[in-house]
């Protein structure tokens, strides 16, 4: 759940247990006022947020094997000017 860690901080979100449902609750707060509004309740499954765990590795995994070539890359180029003045390209 995107900005979760930081929500939970800041007490705007929370998770429970409701017999068998696992949720979260969200508070909600008007714009204008700042008046607390109604709590949004979501319901989530362990196999649901294990696999968002799952896509986020393979994201990261995809994100870093990019980089790795850009550096990648960089070095070899870098090693074309054997006196280390590589700024004017």
């Amino acid at each position: 759940m995107k900005n979760y860690k930081a929500m939970k901080a800041l007490g705007k979100v929370s998770p429970r247990k409701e017999g068998t449902s696992l949720q979260t609750i969200h508070k909600r707060y008007d714009e204008e006022t700042g008046e607390e509004g109604d709590d949004i309740i979501k319901k989530h499954s362990l196999v649901d947020v294990k696999n968002e765990i799952i896509k986020c590795n393979e994201a990261l995994a995809k994100v870093q094997a990019e980089k790795d070539d850009w550096e990648q890359l960089e070095s070899d180029l870098k090693e074309l000017f054997p006196d280390g003045d590589s700024t004017g390209y």
